[in-house]
């Protein structure tokens, strides 16, 4: 598990897990913008593995259903410590990607 709380705001905080634990085969899709806001060439979609993290943000909604979101994972550049939430133009992955079953829901 990744915490990612705010310099700002000490009571914002986010839970977050590495994306490929969630989903081994997931690919990474960025735009020319986000790719540029990274300081990474806008030629060829980085590898999640090559000097690049790839966070989901969890959520726990009523009912203890855990979700991550896929549709946009938060991709940060450890070299240049820059991140953005990566928001993907195509609708392969899900925000609400389930991380339980109602049965294995929390109360």
């Amino acid at each position: 598990m990744v915490f990612l709380q705010s310099m700002r705001n000490s009571s914002l905080c986010f839970l977050a897990l590495p994306i490929l634990t969630i989903d081994p085969e997931y690919r990474l899709q960025m735009t020319p913008e986000d790719l540029h806001s990274l300081n990474l060439s806008a030629e060829h979609q980085p590898g999640i593995r090559d000097g690049i993290l790839c966070l989901a943000l969890i959520a726990i909604a009523e009912g203890g259903f855990i979700s991550a979101n896929l549709l946009a994972p938060i991709v940060i550049h450890a070299a240049d410590r820059r991140g953005v939430q990566a928001i993907r133009v195509d609708s392969s992955y899900s925000h609400q990607h389930p991380l339980t079953g109602k049965e294995d829901a929390c109360s």
